[in-house]
C-alpha cells in the first residue's frame, strides 16, 4: 500500500474554506436570541 505524500506546507484556505462552510451549514455563527440571554447586552 503506498503511502501518501504530506505537503511541506500547511495551505490554511483549503483546510479553513470547508470548516467555514461546515460551520455556517450549522448556524453557529449566530447569535441566540435575546430571550435566550437574559441579562446580555444588546449591541
Amino acid at each position: 500500500m503506498p503511502k501518501a505524500e504530506l505537503a511541506k506546507t500547511y495551505d490554511p484556505h483549503s483546510v479553513e474554506k470547508k470548516w467555514y462552510e461546515f460551520w455556517q451549514r450549522r448556524g453557529l455563527f449566530r447569535l441566540p436570541s435575546a430571550s435566550q440571554r437574559p441579562g446580555a447586552p444588546a449591541y
